[in-house]
């Protein structure tokens, strides 16, 4: 099995077009959004853009959606499988069609022209919601919370 970004090894060009399946997806692990989110072909990878200055990959999903992911490594789809994973798009949506001429937009800003696209000063937002929270309680029963 080949692996691509995440914690294997940086993208490059000849990863666009590929086609992948992603690892987990927190909010989508038993695929309540959708099991079709889990296969795609990679169209842009954004480097350092996503959250913890990993990369924002776009990948188009089956149905022609595109969806952007993030803190995530993704394999490419064996070649024995290939065909039935182009099955699954409709014939007009292919790595080939995409015109990488045009820029692609996340949350109405951000647009970006290319297929890899090197870090930028301006970034999209991420969630700076509370990763973990700690209680702690005290000899004499009080309690300090502590978010991190």
């Amino acid at each position: 099995m080949k692996t691509v970004g995440g914690y294997s090894k940086p993208f490059s060009e000849d990863d666009i077009g590929a086609y992948v399946t992603s690892g987990l997806q927190v909010g989508n692990h038993r695929g309540e959004h959708g099991w079709q989110f889990y296969v795609g072909y990679i169209v842009q990878v954004r480097q350092k853009a996503g959250s913890f200055g990993t990369d924002i990959v776009l990948v188009r999903h089956p149905g022609g959606e595109l969806r952007s992911h993030e803190n995530q490594m993704f394999c490419i789809v064996q070649d024995k499988y290939l065909d039935d994973v182009r099955a699954m798009y409709d014939d007009d949506v292919n790595p080939e069609g995409e015109d990488y001429s045009k820029p692609l937009i996340l949350d109405g800003k951000f647009p970006e022209t290319g297929k890899i696209i090197p870090p930028r000063d301006e970034k999209p937002p991420c969630d700076e919601s509370p990763r973990m929270q700690l209680t702690v309680e005290k000899d004499d029963g009080t309690k300090d919370i502590v978010v991190m």
